[in-house]
């Protein structure tokens, strides 16, 4: 093992540097100045028994063909360097590599042989490059792709056919793009298990395209899209597991929204949600729903009989709650449900500042003086 960091002033790395060193097997060279890794006198090239290589964090600007031969390796990371282009089949003799970490380099655009020979890759990091456009063809290598991650790559649109013959592949991470639609094909046979599509430009949820998978995704987040609206119809024949649609613009949950729905945790936390009609929660069966710092002030006392039944996780943290004697019976069942979590009395009513939950003795109190009063 050959551990390094922190050095002076660039270097390249080179033959000599390893050269009686034949039998490593893992190299980490981080933090260290390397502007380069020499062509001509290419560093690892009586290192076949190499498995594991790092050269994270330095000033790395291409590879050209030097890693041919490595047979062996298993894991490279050459992430947070200035890698700009990677050259057609540079990496195709690296038949034992299961992971690839590109994050954090500078490449635009990626011809459809970059990543031809990696017949054993698992993962592949490509996170925070200003990738505009990807090919459709650009990952046909990769049959045994598990894990893809490109957030942060700019990217507007997923090309027809791009993941249509990853059928290994369980994690996709699309967040932090510029995607606005998705076409009804964009993830035609695959079968994940996570799908990140957070901190986009979507403003519907991709239905289409999720029943059009050989097995829709047990986890898929829309976080921090621009949703505005949401019907029964976006999420009925979703048999997705967590649906996350947090911080969207969605204001109105509609009655029928849950009606047959089969998704068994939905997180609405974050929208500006003011209004949930009559009977909503009916017949819902879930094990957890956000509803946090929306504009909710309170519930419709129909739902009562829904929140004492249920087990589910119910969050309510909301700041600016409704607490008087219209929500008393959601103060009484806040004390004996702890699966519910409590709003916060707002700043306009006698209570601001208190848990619902804990301002039932005073509420009480209040509504019997008032009623007393009254008659």
């Amino acid at each position: 093992n050959i551990t390094c960091d922190s050095l002076g002033k660039a270097w390249a790395l080179r033959t000599d540097n390893f050269i009686n060193y034949t039998k490593l097997e893992n190299i980490s060279i981080t933090y260290s100045n390397v502007a380069g890794i020499h062509s001509i006198q290419p560093p690892f090239r009586h290192l076949t028994n190499l498995r594991v290589l790092s050269l994270a964090h330095n000033m790395v600007r291409g590879f050209g063909k030097t890693l041919l031969g490595l047979t062996k390796l298993e894991e490279l990371d050459l992430s947070y360097n200035l890698i700009g282009a990677l050259l057609n089949k540079s990496m195709e003799t690296l038949t034992s590599l299961h992971t690839l970490n590109l994050d954090h380099n500078r490449l635009s655009q990626l011809n459809k042989e970059a990543f031809q020979g990696l017949v054993s890759l698992q993962t592949l990091i490509l996170s925070n490059n200003p990738l505009v456009s990807l090919d459709q063809d650009l990952f046909l290598p990769l049959t045994t792709i598990e894990n893809n991650l490109f957030a942060n790559v700019n990217i507007q649109t997923i090309p027809s056919g791009l993941l249509t013959h990853l059928t290994a592949l369980r994690n996709l991470d699309l967040s932090n793009n510029s995607l606005s639609t998705l076409g009804d094909d964009s993830f035609d046979g695959t079968s994940l298990d996570n799908l990140d599509l957070s901190s986009n430009q979507l403003t519907s949820v991709p239905t289409a395209a999720m029943k059009r998978c050989n097995k829709q995704p047990t986890q898929l987040s829309l976080a921090h899209n621009q949703i505005s609206s949401l019907s029964n119809s976006d999420i009925k024949d979703l048999t997705i597991e967590t649906l996350d649609l947090s911080h969207n613009q969605i204001s109105q949950i509609p009655r029928d929204l849950f009606q047959n729905v089969q998704i068994t945790n939905i997180y609405l936390n974050g929208n500006p949600i003011n209004t949930i009609e009559d009977n909503t929660f009916d017949g819902l069966q879930l094990s957890s729903l956000d509803l946090s710092n929306t504009r909710l002030v309170s519930l419709p006392s129909s739902t009562e009989t829904w929140l004492k039944n249920t087990s589910a996780k119910v969050n309510l943290n909301n700041t600016d709650w409704q607490c008087d004697c219209k929500t008393l019976w959601l103060a009484e069942l806040l004390t004996t449900h702890t699966n519910i979590v409590s709003p916060t009395c707002g700043v306009s009513t006698k209570y601001s500042g208190r848990l619902l939950s804990t301002a039932v003795n005073q509420i009480r109190t209040d509504c019997i003086t008032t009623t007393t009063q009254s008659s």
